[in-house]
């Protein structure tokens, strides 16, 4: 295995284990609990996590020309005036965004 193909399997674990985690701490949470904030002038829970998937199917869709409708919806997740996305649709996005 060459040190680019070590480097690459190293960087899809890492995307893998990363997604998983994140998965982890989504699934569990209530509506109500994606409102909490670490500070006043922080984001909320949801609000952080809509940016993750806003980000990714950006990057998908703009940078890569990959995900169709689909990331060209979810890449305003994250912008001002974006609708509020309860529990089961920002962990079905991050499933989406992150595959």
């Amino acid at each position: 295995m060459s040190h680019a193909d070590s480097t690459l399997a190293a960087l899809f674990k890492g995307w893998h284990d990363y997604q998983n985690a994140l998965l982890k701490a989504l699934v569990p949470l209530s509506d109500e609990q994606l409102t909490l904030r670490a500070a006043p002038n922080e984001r909320t829970i949801g609000e952080m996590t809509a940016h993750i998937i806003g980000a990714r199917a950006g990057w998908f869709y703009e940078l890569m020309g990959e995900g169709g409708e689909l990331f060209a919806d979810m890449r305003t997740w994250d912008e001002a005036g974006a609708p509020t996305r309860n529990a089961a649709e920002l962990v079905e996005g991050v499933r989406q965004a992150g595959a």
